[in-house]
């Protein structure tokens, strides 16, 4: 089986998953913000600040980041941070977060896209939520090769794993319609050395913890409040 034929079946389960509940398909805007993130947030170019090693960053991959992170729809819970793109892809979910600092699997990402869709040849899904303060949400995504090795003309190559680091900061105090978003890409080696795939989740991203890493991106966003019109 072809690994884009593999992909399509697993967006079509998310899909058919997602139209079995329609309820769940929709963050429901409430009429008072029950936390400092909630509502809609578009991404402020103007007062963003990156440093990047990647020279020249796929399309697929740029394109993927502007549906998940342009525009979103946010809802916090004491536990858990849902996270909708006003860009979706696909007729799905929201993703759901549970931010109690152990190691979870994502379903869906902001984007409608299935993190079982082995998209750009990675393994998604694992990832670490926490609170850091009532104004302050740290999320870590990994992301493992579906191929630990791979033939170039002059060796065999070991592909990394990622880590996504994503701390959410509210301002509370002078402008509650700003939020900053601090996203890192780290970058490890040496965990394809393991046989990850038949690690349960802690065990995977416990190994990655033991390993050094080395920082490819990092981006220092802006987002403003989008309020609705009266």
């Amino acid at each position: 089986m072809s690994a884009s034929f593999e992909a399509f079946v697993a967006q079509l389960r998310e899909i058919y998953l997602a139209a079995e509940n329609p309820l769940s398909k929709t963050l429901k805007p409430r009429s008072a913000p029950s936390s400092a993130f909630d509502g809609t947030w578009c991404y402020n170019p103007c007062a963003s600040k990156f440093d990047s090693d990647i020279l020249a960053p796929s399309t697929l991959n740029v394109f993927r980041c502007l549906t998940m992170g342009l525009c979103c729809q946010l809802a916090a819970t004491s536990d858990g941070l849902f996270v909708r793109s006003q860009l979706a892809l696909f007729s799905t979910i929201a993703s759901a977060f549970v931010l109690d600092g152990r190691a979870r699997v994502l379903r869906v990402f902001p984007n409608g896209e299935s993190t079982m869709t082995t998209c750009a040849e990675l393994l998604y899904g694992d990832y670490v939520g926490s609170i850091q303060s009532p104004a302050c949400i740290r999320l870590d995504l990994y992301c493992w090769p579906v191929e630990v090795h791979y033939q170039t003309s002059y060796r065999v190559q070991t592909r990394p794993c990622y880590v996504i680091q994503l701390v959410l900061q509210a301002h509370t105090s002078t402008d509650n319609d700003r939020l900053q978003c601090h996203y890192v890409v780290h970058v490890c080696d040496d965990v394809t050395l393991h046989n990850i795939r038949n690690m349960p989740t802690s065990d995977r991203i416990e190994l990655v913890q033991r390993q050094e890493t080395k920082t490819k991106f990092s981006l220092l966003a802006e987002y403003r409040r989008v309020h609705d019109p009266q």
